[in-house]
């Protein structure tokens, strides 16, 4: 099964790290639709 979540404002961000940390077992997408980015936010 495939698990596709769509995120783009912060308040989703944080919702979607309880969702992914359960769905890592399978095939999993996050895609970022880039709504609320700010270049002075960094990312490992």
């Amino acid at each position: 099964m495939k698990i596709i979540s769509i995120v783009g404002a912060r308040p989703q961000f944080i919702k979607e790290s309880v969702v992914s940390g359960e769905v890592k077992k399978s095939d999993y997408i996050l895609i970022h639709t880039g709504q609320h980015y700010d270049f002075e936010i960094k990312t490992n």
